[in-house]
């Protein structure tokens, strides 16, 4: 992921998967990916790869929505691991909805992508989408701005349109956006159903582990956080969302492909 937005999948993996180990890379010195153009985000993104690559994983989970919508595809069969994109979120978040209104919280560029948008039109006719680009959340998010009146100015300003608009089901299309759930509830209040995709990207990689066969069965799995920088900063916050038990955290740099 481009920061500490994707440690909400690394938590929904230790959960599912408590046995495995997991290596992430979090690319906070070029944060926020969102507003990046897309031929940079596809050269970070394979960039991560290679530096996953050379650490020997057996399968690669995007833990970013940006990512998965512009790079994804071009990344399938390039390397000698399975990738697995994020989960949408839009079938759960259909089933949650009675208004058949679906508000999409994301990027810039996953916005741009129609993504989600395309998503719906597959599983429904009739549903509606109003997405809508959150650019202020992931810089705010990185610095720690998670439960204050500037998270609280900054959720306003995109979901009270949303909740005018009948909207009764949220996707959460950023990774970092668990992070200020707590926030978007207390805005909305209970009658909007918030979606986070996670636990359908977990249960995603723990299907195609067990369909190669390599699922590991027993034993406790270790995490090693990396992170490209503001160590100290991403501990903090990496701290809110996980367990740090079995936890190693390093700032690292990513090879270059050229």
């Amino acid at each position: 992921d481009s920061g500490v937005g994707g440690l909400t999948v690394v938590k929904e993996l230790r959960r599912q998967m408590p046995q495995e180990d997991i290596l992430y890379l979090g690319d906070t010195a070029r944060m926020p990916y969102g507003c990046k153009t897309i031929p940079e985000i596809i050269e970070f993104m394979h960039e991560i790869l290679t530096f996953m690559q050379q650490r020997g994983v057996k399968i690669a989970v995007f833990a970013c929505n940006t990512m998965t919508a512009h790079g994804y595809r071009l990344a399938v069969g390039k390397y000698p691991f399975p990738l697995v994109g994020m989960d949408k979120g839009i079938a759960e978040a259909l089933s949650r909805s009675s208004a058949k209104k679906i508000g999409v919280m994301a990027t810039r560029a996953t916005i741009a992508s129609g993504s989600h948008k395309d998503a719906l039109t597959e599983l429904s006719s009739d549903a509606q989408i109003y997405p809508t680009p959150c650019p202020r959340f992931v810089p705010l998010i990185e610095a720690g701005h998670i439960d204050d009146e500037l998270a609280e100015e900054a959720v306003r300003e995109v979901a009270l349109p949303m909740q005018e608009a009948g909207v009764d089901a949220i996707v959460l299309g950023c990774t970092h956006y668990p992070y200020i759930a707590g926030t978007i509830h207390r805005v909305l209040g209970d009658k909007v159903a918030l979606v986070d995709p996670a636990e359908a990207t977990a249960r995603e990689a723990k299907r195609v582990l067990e369909q190669h066969d390599m699922l590991k069965e027993d034993g406790i799995g270790k995490a090693e956080l990396c992170f490209t920088a503001n160590l100290a900063k991403s501990e903090e916050l990496a701290k809110l969302i996980i367990d740090d038990e079995n936890v190693e955290f390093k700032e690292v740099q990513l090879p270059s492909r050229f």
